[in-house]
């Protein structure tokens, strides 16, 4: 929501700036590459609106209050906190080990 759509849209954006620019001065670019256009404006759009849909409905604070109750309930169950009371600090840690990662993933 914070960095990897962003991110998304901001290569998206430059990519359809540069093929616009091209567009308008060859018709025969125009025609050529409308369909790689309205492709790559299609998911321009989408992340734009998924990044507006999770900050109109406080996604994030919604994902953090279940993990708040997540860890409540581990904390009140001790055959659940052994069974699963790693789950979210093993999630943490594999989230920072493939962060350097989506760069050339958003790219692709």
């Amino acid at each position: 929501m914070t960095v990897n759509d962003p991110a998304k849209i901001l290569i998206r954006d430059k990519a359809l700036k540069v093929i616009d620019k091209y567009m308008r001065e060859d018709e025969s670019i125009k025609i050529q590459y409308a369909s790689k256009y309205a492709g790559i404006s299609n998911a321009w759009k989408k992340w734009q609106g998924e990044v507006l849909g999770l900050t109109n409905t406080k996604a994030l604070d919604k994902k953090l209050k279940y993990e708040a109750d997540y860890l409540d309930k581990l904390n009140n169950d001790a055959a659940l906190k052994s069974e699963y009371g790693n789950v979210l600090n093993e999630l943490n840690q594999t989230y920072r080990q493939i962060k350097p990662l989506r760069w050339r993933v958003i790219i692709i």
